[in-house]
């Protein structure tokens, strides 16, 4: 697990264009203990991660949205961070939208998913 940030917790970033869903994924990680940033856009969430010292516990972010998927976000976060621990989720896409590429996300969650799917994989891919 990454170290914490200076409230002692671990960060997490949430990434989504739907404002409910920024809500819904920010309240459930907040009651994991994480501390949360979010953010409406990938490019936001990048600009964020080039500053971000240490790099975030996790990732989780949508695959559709406006400038930049979720898929280039990882990417670029990865080529900053290779280990970077990212959760993909999309309500427009499979699981398939990655199979070709040369990264894959640590996890994929279709949506909808129940916040307890939520943080079960949070805990899987943290270790927390």
């Amino acid at each position: 697990m990454n170290p914490p940030s200076a409230t002692g917790k671990p960060v997490a970033y949430v990434v989504d264009d739907e404002p409910m869903l920024l809500d819904l994924n920010e309240a459930a990680l907040r009651a994991m203990g994480f501390e949360v940033r979010r953010f409406r856009g990938a490019e936001l969430a990048l600009e964020e991660y080039k500053k971000s010292t240490p790099p975030p516990a996790i990732i989780v972010s949508d695959y559709s949205m406006h400038r930049m998927t979720g898929l280039e976000l990882m990417e670029a976060c990865r080529a900053i961070h290779p280990a970077q621990k990212f959760l993909l989720v999309s309500g427009t896409v499979t699981s398939a939208v990655f199979d070709a590429a040369l990264m894959k996300p640590d996890d994929f969650m279709p949506k909808p998913y129940s916040l307890d799917a939520l943080a079960a994989t949070v805990r899987k891919l943290t270790g927390s």
